[in-house]
């Protein structure tokens, strides 16, 4: 039987298929990196997510609720009214056309006040120049008179052209306040009205504050680790003090929040939270000093309560 031949041509061998083995490999090494990394073994993650949209349900609920209490209020209604006609008003042909106008000659005022600061501010780098060469021309013999000379018009043209912007500020004032006229009815109200919406403004905040931006995109924050480190609390087997870590709320972020009492576990509220939150808040006291438990373990429930 002839043996088969084994000395190749290398141009004619093919890897193609060892190739491909490796590149599957490759993707499902990354993707498992990222299923892993992502998911199993951050389990806060979702929990923080998951008491975001517990948190957001609940500011809109009592956003809702304010904006129903304000809607009861017949002062309140009579300034909504109040600040429909006032913004009819503002929006008739006349009263259009008037702050048009003065907008527009308020933005060609801003434009020439700029204009006029910068002058200012070309002027006075010229003078400290001037200054620093009469200076050099009286300690070291150079042409004192040139050089005072120029001093003394670079000052001159200061002062015109500080007037100029002085002038400049005062026609913006002007124009601002004229503009502020015209909004005046519509400003007066909403300023009358907003006295009543302090308490819807402040979930308003909230709720903002459970948003975050990026790239001119809203979403849910980012979640993160919430660690809590205790200066000195442990002693090593050296008899030496050692910091401890906690990050029990990582997943607990309700502990020490009002209103989360009838939450489900982790979110849930800490029972008795007036007198032992208050006494104890967690970002100085952890959790792990009466709740034992594993401070930094963040991969499992069993891992973390063990």
């Amino acid at each position: 039987m002839a043996r088969r031949d084994l000395n190749l041509d290398d141009e004619k061998r093919s890897y193609a298929g060892l190739w491909l083995l490796c590149a599957a490999l490759l993707v499902v090494g990354a993707i498992w990196t990222i299923l892993d990394d992502t998911f199993l073994r951050r389990p806060w993650k979702a929990y923080q997510h998951g008491y975001y949209a517990l948190a957001e349900e609940k500011e809109r609920e009592a956003l809702a609720a304010e904006q129903a209490k304000l809607d009861e209020k017949a002062e309140y209604q009579a300034l909504r009214e109040k600040l429909a006609e006032a913004e009819a008003g503002l929006a008739s042909p006349e009263t259009v056309a008037k702050l048009a106008g003065a907008e527009q000659r308020l933005s060609s005022a801003k434009i020439t006040e700029s204009d006029a600061d910068l002058q200012v501010r070309f002027v006075k780098s010229e003078l400290e120049a001037a200054w620093y060469e009469y200076d050099h021309a009286v300690e070291h013999g150079g042409n004192v008179g040139e050089a005072q000379k120029h001093r003394d018009e670079l000052i001159h043209k200061k002062a015109e052209d500080e007037k100029a912007w002085t002038e400049a500020q005062a026609v913006v004032a002007r124009l601002e306040a004229e503009v502020g006229e015209i909004k005046a009815p519509v400003r007066t109200v909403e300023k009358q009205m907003q006295e009543h919406e302090g308490d819807r403004a402040l979930v308003e905040v909230r709720l903002d504050g459970l948003k975050s931006v990026v790239a001119n995109i809203e979403m849910k924050p980012i979640a993160t680790i919430k660690q809590i480190v205790l200066p000195d609390f442990d002693v090593n087997n050296y008899e030496q003090p050692v910091d401890r870590v906690d990050r029990c709320t990582s997943c607990h972020m309700g502990i020490a929040k009002q209103g989360f009492e009838d939450a489900e576990e982790p979110w849930k509220t800490h029972p008795h939270r007036d007198p032992l939150m208050t006494k104890h808040p967690p970002e100085t006291f952890g959790c792990t000093a009466c709740h034992d438990g594993q401070g930094p373990a963040l991969n499992s429930i069993h891992q973390a309560h063990g």
